[in-house]
C-alpha cells in the first residue's frame, strides 16, 4: 500500500530536454552519454596516444588542442565518436581494416616454413640409425654394469678417485698468446692441444711440453670463439668474431686451411664437432645455432629459437641431441634428427656461457653468469640440481670423458673447480691463474686437465701420483 502523498520513482516526471548539467548537456544527452559508456566498443576506443591521434586525423578533427592532455585527448575522441553516428561507422571500419590485415600476417607466419634439403634429410636419415646404434651400446653397457654391480668395490673406487682428485697438481704453464685465451681443447688421442686465442690465431701445442707445434695468425679476424677437434683428430673447426667458421687439417700438429663456412651474420661463440665427425655444429650472436656438412662444406640447418645471441653448443654422446645455451640464460635441447626442440631449460638469471653433456647421455650441464653450474636430468621435468660454483662468472663446464665420474668448472674467480659426478659435493680448488679463467678441457685417456684464460697461460693439470 503507498502512503499518502507519496510517488513512485516511474511516476516522476523527467524532461530531457531541459535542464543543462554543469558539463552543458541536458537530461538527454546524459543518458546517451551514460549508456554509451556501458557499451562495450569503448573499449576499442586506443588507449595510446598515438593512436588516439591517428584516429582523430582519421576523422578528419584536431589532432591535439591546446593545453590538452593524454587523458584529455582520448576523452575528447570518445565524445566526438558518441555525438556523431558517421564517426562510429569510421572508426569501426578502421578497426575491421586492421583487424584483416592482422590476420593476414598471421596466416602467413602459420604458413611460413622452410623445406628440408635432400642433404638434410639423407643427415638426418644417418643420425637416426648411427644414435640409435650408440645408445644401444650404452645401454647395454650399463645394464653389465648394473648386473655385476659390487657395493664394496665401487665404495673403493670412489674413495681412490676422491684422493686422486683432491691430489691433482700442476704440471706445467706456457703464455701461449699476446691476448687472453679463449678455448682450448685435446686431440682425440691426448698428444696435441688446440688452442685459439681474442688475438685471431690458432695455435696447436704439445700436451706434454706445452711446446707450439704450429699456428695460424690471423685466422680469424677478431676473437676466436672456440676450436674443436673430429673425431680422429685430423681436422680442426674453429669459430670467430668475423662471422665464420673455420676447417684446418692436422698433420702431426701443423695447420692448413681447408674451407670457408660462411653463412652467420655475426660473432661465431661456439664450435662443435658432432661425435661421427662429418658435422658441425656453431653457435653465433646472430640468436641462431647451424648445423654443416665437414665433408661438401655446405650448411645443412639454420636453427632459430633463442631471444638473444646464442653462445654454446655440445652434442649428447649418442649423437641424437643437441644443448645450445646463451645470453637469453636458457637452454635449449634440440633432436637433431627431426628439428624439434625436445626441452626448454629455465632456471638461470644471467647468460649461459658454458655447456657439456655426461657420457651416462641422460645428464647436461650448463654453466652461467650468475655464479652457478645447473645439472639437469633430462628424464626429469623438475628443478636441476644447483651448484653454487664460483663467486662469479662460470666460464667453462667438463664432464670427465668416460663414465662422468667427476665434473669441473672454471671462472672468472680465477678458480678450477672439482665436483663428485654422484653426489656433486666439491671435492677441491685448483689454483694457479693469475686472471679470469675462460676455458678448460679434460683428456680422454690418462686425467690430463688443461685450462688457459686472460693471463695468455695454457696451464697443464694432473694427478700427483
Amino acid at each position: 500500500m503507498k502512503p499518502h502523498n507519496s510517488i513512485t520513482y516511474e511516476e516522476l516526471e523527467v524532461r530531457l530536454d531541459d535542464k543543462p548539467n554543469k558539463d552543458g548537456f541536458n537530461v538527454r544527452e546524459s543518458l546517451q552519454r551514460f549508456d554509451f559508456r556501458k557499451d562495450p566498443r569503448i573499449n576499442l576506443v586506443p588507449t595510446e596516444d598515438l593512436e588516439v591521434r591517428r584516429t582523430l586525423l582519421l576523422l578528419n578533427e584536431p589532432e591535439s588542442n591546446d593545453g590538452e592532455d593524454v587523458f584529455t585527448r582520448r576523452e575528447r575522441l570518445i565524445e566526438l565518436l558518441l555525438a556523431n553516428k558517421t564517426y562510429m561507422e569510421i572508426f569501426e571500419g578502421s578497426l575491421l581494416k586492421d583487424n584483416k590485415i592482422e590476420e593476414e600476417d598471421e596466416e602467413e607466419d602459420e604458413d611460413f616454413f622452410t623445406p628440408a634439403s635432400e642433404e638434410l634429410k639423407n643427415a638426418r636419415r644417418f643420425l637416426v640409425q648411427y644414435s640409435t646404434d650408440r645408445a644401444k651400446r650404452r645401454l647395454h653397457k650399463e645394464r653389465q654394469e648394473a648386473i655385476y654391480f659390487d657395493i664394496s668395490k665401487e665404495i673403493k673406487y670412489r674413495r681412490t678417485l676422491a684422493h686422486q682428485l683432491e691430489n691433482i697438481g700442476l704440471l706445467g704453464s706456457q703464455i701461449a698468446s699476446s691476448r687472453p685465451i679463449s678455448s682450448v681443447k685435446f686431440s682425440p688421442d691426448d698428444k696435441h692441444l688446440a688452442v685459439g686465442s681474442w688475438d685471431g690465431g690458432i695455435k696447436t701445442i704439445s700436451a706434454g711440453s706445452l711446446n707450439i707445434k704450429s699456428s695460424v695468425e690471423n685466422a680469424h679476424t677478431g676473437k676466436v670463439g672456440e676450436v674443436d677437434w673430429n673425431s680422429s683428430g685430423d681436422l680442426l673447426a674453429t669459430g670467430g668474431e668475423d662471422g665464420l667458421v673455420k676447417l684446418f687439417t692436422v698433420q702431426s700438429g701443423e695447420l692448413r686451411q681447408v674451407a670457408d663456412l660462411q653463412g652467420h651474420e655475426r660473432r661465431v661463440a661456439g664450435c662443435r664437432f658432432h661425435p661421427f665427425g662429418r658435422y658441425i655444429a656453431s653457435a653465433s650472436f646472430d640468436n641462431t645455432w647451424r648445423l654443416w656438412d665437414a665433408e661438401t662444406n655446405h650448411e645443412l640447418l639454420l636453427q632459430e629459437g633463442h631471444g638473444k645471441e646464442v653462445f654454446c653448443l655440445a652434442f649428447q654422446s649418442d649423437g641424437s641431441l643437441l644443448c645450445s645455451a646463451g645470453l637469453d640464460c636458457t637452454g635449449m635441447i634440440w633432436d637433431i634428427r627431426s628439428g624439434n626442440c625436445a626441452m626448454v631449460l629455465s632456471g638461470h638469471t644471467k647468460p649461459i656461457y658454458s655447456v657439456d653433456w655426461s657420457p651416462r647421455g641422460f645428464e647436461v650441464a650448463t654453466a652461467s653468469g650468475d655464479g652457478t653450474v645447473n645439472i639437469w636430468d633430462i628424464r626429469k621435468t623438475n628443478q636441476p640440481q644447483v651448484l653454487l660454483a664460483h663467486n662469479s662468472i662460470v666460464s667453462g663446464i667438463r664432464f670427465e670423458k668416460h663414465n662422468g665420474k667427476f665434473l669441473m668448472s672454471c671462472g672468472y674467480d680465477k678458480n678450477i673447480n672439482v665436483y663428485s659426478g654422484d653426489s656433486w659435493n666439491k671435492i677441491t680448488i685448483l689454483k694457479g691463474h693469475t686472471d679470469k679463467i675462460l676455458a678448460l678441457d679434460l683428456g680422454t685417456h690418462d686425467g690430463s686437465v688443461v685450462s688457459a684464460g686472460w693471463d695468455r697461460s695454457v696451464k697443464s693439470w694432473n694427478v700427483d701420483n
